[in-house]
C-alpha cells in the first residue's frame, strides 16, 4: 500500500508541476491607480540618480544623501550603487522620463568611469571615492556587490540592444566585456563547495 501511494504521487508530479507552471505564467494585471503609484515611485528614484549622476562625482552615484540638517552627500559609492545607476538610466528611458540620446550619454559616462576604476581580477572594489576614484580602505571585494554589478551589466547590455545606432552596440559590448573580465572563480570555495 505504501508503494502504491508513493507511485501515485510520483505519477501525478508532472501534472502538478504543469499546473503550478501555468498558474505562475498567468499575466498579472495592475490597476491604473497602481500603475500611477508605481510610475510616481519610479520617477522619485530616477530623480535621485538624475540629480547626482554628475561630472562632479565622475557620473558615479553617491552612496547616500542626507537632507537634514544640511544636505550632505556621501562622496563614496559601491558596485551595487553603480549597477543600480545603470538600471535607473535604462528604466528612465523605458518609462520615457528621458530620451534615448540622454540615456546613451549617461550610460557612456558611467561605463567610461567604471573602466578607469582600479579592479581586482575584474571585480570592482567595495568602495570608491566618487571624486578622486580612489579605492577606500580596507580594499575588499564582495561576492554580493560583484554579483549585483554583474547582473546589472547584463541587463544594461540587453537593454542597449533595443536602442538605435552603433553607440548603443558599442556600449552593450563594453558592458558585456566588463562582465566577461570578472573572474568569479576566485569567489568559489572548493573545500565547502560554496
Amino acid at each position: 500500500p505504501v508503494s502504491a501511494v508513493l507511485a501515485l504521487f510520483w505519477l501525478l508530479t508532472p501534472l502538478y508541476s504543469r499546473y503550478i507552471s501555468n498558474k505562475i505564467a498567468q499575466k498579472i494585471f495592475i490597476t491604473s491607480s497602481e500603475r500611477e503609484y508605481l510610475t510616481a515611485k519610479a520617477r522619485e528614484i530616477w530623480s535621485f540618480f538624475n540629480d547626482f549622476l554628475s561630472k562632479y562625482d565622475n557620473f558615479l552615484p553617491p552612496d547616500n544623501y542626507q537632507e537634514e540638517p544640511c544636505g550632505t552627500i556621501a562622496h563614496r559609492t559601491s558596485p551595487t550603487n553603480i549597477g543600480l545607476a545603470l538600471l535607473s538610466v535604462v528604466t528612465a528611458r523605458k518609462l520615457q522620463f528621458i530620451d534615448e540620446e540622454s540615456a546613451l550619454r549617461l550610460i557612456e559616462n558611467i561605463v567610461n568611469t567604471v573602466q578607469k576604476l582600479k579592479k581586482f581580477k575584474g571585480h570592482l572594489y567595495n568602495w570608491y571615492d566618487t571624486q578622486t576614484l580612489e579605492t577606500l580602505c580596507p580594499e575588499t571585494i564582495s561576492s554580493v556587490d560583484s554579483g549585483n554589478f554583474a547582473a546589472c551589466l547584463l541587463i544594461t547590455a540587453a537593454a542597449l540592444r533595443e536602442y538605435k545606432g552603433g553607440n548603443a552596440e558599442k556600449l552593450a559590448g563594453i558592458c558585456r566585456a566588463l562582465f566577461d573580465d570578472t573572474d568569479f572563480k576566485i569567489m568559489y570555495d572548493d573545500d565547502n563547495q560554496l
